[in-house]
């Protein structure tokens, strides 16, 4: 058989095919053109106010048309009519009512009501995705993330690998802190949703939480702008300065979170409290303590609150402890040389050297003359109201004898532990704490 019979015996078969598959597709598309106009025809013809159609499968009908277009008060009224019936009336779709029924109370806001005919769909049909995956999206709704998690997973056994579920289950392990678990399921999401902002906002705070903070910082500083998550994100942006004791850049993002008013109770609280420490930490007290005060009105037992303000609140009343703890640099360097005056009150002091430890000390390394003897030495200056315990005061030592130094005095406002003082009893360094620099404090008022 030739080429050419060939054509001529399949040519007119393929023709009729082409012919046939045409005219299927276009009775396809007349039937659902048809039926939306019907749909519609059935909208066209209700007005509000209006008696249901009696027969319960227009209602039915009628029902779906609603929910299909995302009107879920007018479905979820027609369904409550229906559900009463939908047990003993074989022409309903007893199943796809509860379940629709149940997602157009939880689409408007009706979780508990929701939750029961969702839970109804389930038990008719255990291996429905959208029954299982919708109990698990309810109780995510309702806050309840360990029981969200286990309904999720059901969903997933069903529907292996789901994003949707995978993504509810990081989010349900992200708001149960446990930023571990939730971080690689979180991840895998934003690879196929990458400007989701809900999701770049919880993966970098997990990265805070895992001390990845460089990549949580990059992530938060493209949501700051961001409308809903911005402000959030300047939240953890000053969380994390103030953790690099950054305090100017952390104070900067907490104001720019403050400005946006838009944070919820904790979030709030949370950002008063960092404030403060900013202040705190920039010996702003009065600002700081002013802001310690509304939280303890708001919530007394907020993290270390009432503690800050024991131990902070006594310090800024008595002006010369504020004054040695919280002066500007040039101003505690000049407290520093007039204490070492009063140590030493009739000698010739002549200042070698002075270095000076951001917040934490200030050293000045003199030559002290006296009617009996003469010598070199090293004086430490805690900025603290905080016990100084064996370490500091051991390394202090180390530096006088590298240095030859034979005498040294260290003075904080808090204490030395034991151990510091037991240190210190066989060698020439002095220790002057809390009392007595108060002592010495007064002197110079």
């Amino acid at each position: 058989m030739s080429f050419t019979d060939i054509l001529i015996i399949f040519v007119p078969i393929i023709i009729i095919l082409i012919i046939i598959a045409v005219s299927v597709s276009f009775i396809f598309r007349v039937e659902n053109v048809s039926a939306r106009h019907r749909s519609e025809k059935k909208m066209k013809n209700i007005t509000p106010g209006m008696p249901l159609p009696k027969n319960v499968k227009s209602q039915q009908d009628l029902a779906n048309y609603y929910y299909e277009n995302g009107d879920y008060v007018k479905a979820a009224q027609i369904y409550s009519v229906l559900i009463g019936n939908a047990s003993v009336n074989r022409k309903l779709d007893g199943f796809n009512i509860s379940l629709r029924y149940g997602i157009s109370l939880m689409k408007t806001g009706h979780l508990d009501q929701a939750y029961k005919y969702v839970a109804d769909a389930f038990l008719m049909n255990r291996s429905d995705f959208t029954a299982a995956s919708t109990l698990g999206l309810i109780e995510y709704k309702r806050g309840n993330y360990d029981t969200a998690i286990i309904r999720f997973k059901i969903a997933d056994q069903i529907r292996p690998r789901d994003r949707q579920v995978r993504k509810y289950i990081g989010l349900c392990l992200f708001h149960l802190n446990k930023y571990n678990e939730a971080y690689p399921l979180l991840n895998a999401c934003l690879e196929y949703d990458s400007d989701n902002r809900e999701l770049i906002y919880c993966v970098a705070k997990c990265c805070v939480q895992m001390g990845r903070s460089e990549e949580a910082l990059k992530a938060f500083n493209y949501l700051k702008n961001d409308e809903e998550y911005g402000s959030l994100a300047c939240l953890e942006v000053g969380g994390i300065y103030l953790s690099k004791g950054m305090n100017d850049e952390a104070l900067s993002f907490l104001q720019q979170a403050a400005a946006a008013q838009n944070l919820g109770y904790e979030e709030s609280l949370e950002l008063q409290y960092r404030t403060g420490l900013a202040y705190l930490r920039k010996n702003e007290l009065t600002n700081a303590m002013n802001i310690f005060n509304e939280i303890s009105k708001t919530k007394p037992d907020y993290k270390d609150v009432r503690l800050l303000l024991e131990k902070y609140g006594a310090i800024s009343a008595n002006k010369g402890l504020s004054g040695y703890i919280f002066a500007e640099e040039g101003e505690f360097s000049d407290i520093c040389r007039r204490l070492i005056d009063l140590l030493f009150p009739k000698a010739s002091i002549k200042i070698l050297e002075s270095s000076f430890a951001p917040k934490r000390y200030m050293e000045i390394f003199a030559n002290i003359e006296t009617v009996k003897w003469e010598d070199n030495v090293l004086f430490r200056f805690y900025r603290s109201n905080l016990v100084i315990d064996e370490i500091p005061i051991r390394e202090f030592y180390a530096k006088m004898r590298d240095r030859k130094i034979n005498r040294g005095f260290c003075l904080t406002a808090g204490s030395f532990s034991d151990a510091a003082k037991s240190f210190t009893e066989a060698r020439y360094i002095d220790l002057i704490e809390g009392a007595q620099l108060e002592d010495l404090l007064k002197k110079l008022s």
